[in-house]
């Protein structure tokens, strides 16, 4: 009787360690699944969040305020202007949009800096450019966007930020 009361309490012990590792598992799994949503929603920021543009999700905006994105725009050295777009540095529009939010407030108060990071966007645009005609002797850096207006109608502007002029 002894060795049958073993084996059963040999039994049900190993019973009672899987149960226990199951649970273990699955606390550890929830937790770890709530500590990622927690760490994705502190560091999602607008401009990467896709539904920003629904109202629900958008920030709420008053009268006067002034939606902004950063635009490259450029002057070929034969006069014709030309828009750059995320494309001739090989970026998303997005992947770009944040670099140059970034760096564009990292720079804004300081002129050489700025005058270096215009000097090095130039660069690279026109390394990749094999029509010398295509290159670019100046570079504008600018906001673009809209003024919120009485009746939500809103207002496009255009702001130059820095303008960084080839020495020919």
């Amino acid at each position: 009787m002894d060795m049958n009361s073993n084996g059963l309490d040999r039994h049900a012990a190993a019973r009672l360690g899987r149960g226990t590792l199951r649970t273990v598992t699955l606390s550890s799994i929830a937790v770890i699944w709530i500590a990622l949503q927690v760490y994705a929603g502190l560091r999602i920021k607008e401009g990467g969040w896709p539904f920003t543009g629904y109202p629900m999700y958008s920030p709420s905006h008053h009268v006067g305020d002034a939606t902004k994105i950063v635009k490259l725009r450029g002057l070929t050295v034969l006069g014709k202007p030309v828009a750059i777009t995320a494309d001739d540095f090989g970026l998303s529009f997005h992947g770009l949009r944040q670099r140059l939010d970034k760096r564009i407030m990292a720079r804004k108060q300081h002129r050489q800096d700025l005058e270096a990071y215009a000097a090095r966007l130039l660069a690279i645009y026109n390394q990749t450019r094999t029509n010398p005609q295509e290159r670019l002797s100046r570079l504008e850096i600018l906001y673009e966007g809209r003024i919120l207006g009485s009746r939500g109608s809103s207002e496009p502007y255009s702001k130059t930020i820095f303008t960084y002029q080839v020495d020919s």
